[in-house]
């Protein structure tokens, strides 16, 4: 959606461009400014990817109503999408949990913060050590959590850390490899959804450290194109496949 709303702002801009001379493949100053600002939204920079993500923010009681609404309550793992439009978070059933009237069991729900439009279930009986950190896309449809899974073996303890990124409506999955440095704190998406990261802190020095691993698979075997892009417009346009570039032309 975002991307054909670039699109049509991109036609109208370059339609109402007066007195400007516009050579092909060109934008007129005034729609570079204009479209520039929108991608501001749309993607980040690494930097500040990183400064975004470094804080989790609290999650205002306003919010939490929307949980209410729906007899559910977070149980403290939850996380706002990069434009903080959504929240994906693990819920367990309030009345439940109340009476004691049964096991509690944990779901994960999308809450709509955006004019309060309430929240959607997206996984049932979900066994809630398995989304110790959780984070949701900015268009919500990939889903990342993150856990460590342990085991006894022969009298001794195993342990290790999963990190998977998945669909949300659907079973496909795929582990991202996480080294035992750091177990984080925070993991996010970047706004294109390209990227994710884990914030947390080293486990020798204790300092503040991140990680960011590429959401794309790269063929080791297969010639990379490399791209100069001169402004953030250009690079989202590339990274949503909207205009193919090569090296030296448009």
């Amino acid at each position: 959606m975002k991307k054909y709303m670039v699109l049509a702002l991109f036609v109208f801009c370059q339609s109402h461009a007066m007195e400007v001379e516009l050579k092909p493949c060109y934008l007129s100053r005034m729609s570079c400014d204009i479209l520039n600002y929108i991608a501001s939204f749309l993607m980040e920079t690494e930097e500040q990817f990183v400064a975004r993500t470094r804080i989790q923010k609290e999650l205002p009681s306003e919010y939490k109503s929307l949980f209410y609404g729906v007899k559910v309550e977070c149980n403290g793992h939850w996380s706002f999408c990069p434009d903080e439009t959504k929240i994906i978070a693990v819920v367990y059933d309030i009345i439940n949990e109340f009476w004691k009237k049964s096991p509690v069991t944990y779901s994960l729900m999308i809450a709509y913060v955006y004019k309060n439009r309430g929240c959607r279930r997206i996984l049932r009986d979900v066994k809630e050590y398995e989304y110790d950190r959780v984070a949701l896309s900015c268009e919500g449809n990939l889903l990342a959590r993150f856990y460590e899974e342990k085991e006894c073996l022969e009298g001794e303890d195993f342990s290790e850390y999963i990190f998977k990124i998945q669909r949300v409506y659907g079973k496909k999955e795929r582990n991202i490899y996480f080294p035992y440095d750091f177990y984080p704190d925070i993991i996010a998406f970047n706004k294109q959804g390209t990227h994710l990261i884990a914030h947390g802190k080293d486990s020798i020095t204790k300092e503040s450290t991140h990680k960011i691993f590429p959401l794309k698979r790269v063929d080791p075997h297969k010639p990379q194109i490399v791209v100069k892009t001169t402004n953030k417009l250009q690079e989202y346009l590339i990274d949503k496949c909207v205009c193919k570039y090569i090296e030296g032309k448009k």
